[in-house]
């Protein structure tokens, strides 16, 4: 069944919306306006400061962690909480065709806010770029922030959609990922910083020495052990980094872009959270075949 097609898909992406439209209407446009209000006054914020990659892209981020899981908290929890699971368990639907209409579905409508936000992204970092990606590095460190941020949403989708499943409680559900989010993100980085400084580890990047990307894999592997690679796999980290390239338009031949470049660096990290999604994705997928007795 092509996506299009798929009337859950349909209905995940545009008939819900549509129908929240038509009942609550008054709520609904003045959320509506709220956002628009809010997005050209940040837009023009961003186009008279110029805050930059570090700015922009971490309030990015931010909303990123706060919105992206609402993409798919509720799909199929709300499903048990309504008594509807059943007659999706009864249609003629496959648990792929399922699981392409609501995961798709959300992963769109991340997709769709993402490039509704680019625009910002793009003019708090205008005087720093350059339409042709190789003329300026600061593009390169900009395009692949985009990319990280866009893969961490994916992720956080596909995890929100599987917990949804599982648990089967929104509210729950909001919990855990919100709680999760906060231990991985921020707890965690800082225990490994404690105990990691009274070791004497080093997390300072600028000061390795990374001259190809033989040695950037190396690093890579190396991290396992020291520590590092919670700090390294942490999204709000691309950010900083890239930042430094974009913000302060570092040469192209400058050694803090080279060693990001060798290193990567933005690459490797939104391999690993669309390779989580993928996984997730699939642990949702085998579920929905197991309990609702589909092919």
């Amino acid at each position: 069944m092509k996506l299009q097609q798929n009337p859950l898909f349909v209905y995940q992406f545009y008939t819900s919306g549509a129908y929240r439209l038509r009942q609550y209407r008054f709520v609904t446009y003045a959320i509506l306006i709220s956002i628009a209000i809010g997005y050209l006054f940040f837009f023009t914020m961003f186009v008279q400061f110029q805050p930059g990659l570090g700015a922009s892209g971490t309030l990015t981020l931010l909303l990123t962690c706060i919105v992206a899981p609402l993409m798919g908290y509720r799909l199929f929890s709300q499903e048990y909480e309504r008594a509807t699971w059943e007659f999706l368990a009864i249609t003629p639907m496959s648990a792929r065709d399922i699981l392409l209409g609501k995961w798709g579905a959300a992963v769109a409508r991340w997709t769709l806010l993402l490039l509704l936000l680019i625009p910002l992204l793009w003019v708090a970092s205008l005087d720093n770029l350059s339409i042709l990606f190789w003329e300026e590095p600061g593009t390169v460190g900009w395009l692949l922030t985009l990319l990280t941020i866009w893969s961490w949403g994916v992720f956080l989708v596909s995890f929100s959609s599987w917990l949804s499943l599982r648990v089967r409680n929104t509210i729950a559900v909001v919990g855990i990922i919100f709680t999760i989010q906060a231990c991985l993100l921020l707890l965690l980085p800082l225990v490994i910083s404690i105990i990691g400084g009274w070791q004497g580890i080093s997390a300072d990047w600028r000061s390795v020495v990374v001259l190809s990307l033989r040695e950037g894999w190396e690093w890579w592997i190396l991290s396992f052990y020291t520590g590092d690679i919670v700090w390294m796999l942490n999204p709000f980290q691309v950010i900083s980094e890239w930042s430094g390239v974009v913000d302060f338009s570092y040469r192209s031949d400058s050694e803090h872009y080279q060693r990001l470049l060798m290193m990567l660096w933005g690459i490797v990290q939104s391999g690993v959270y669309l390779t989580g999604s993928a996984i997730f994705a699939f642990l949702t997928y085998s579920k929905i075949r197991k309990e609702w007795r589909k092919r």
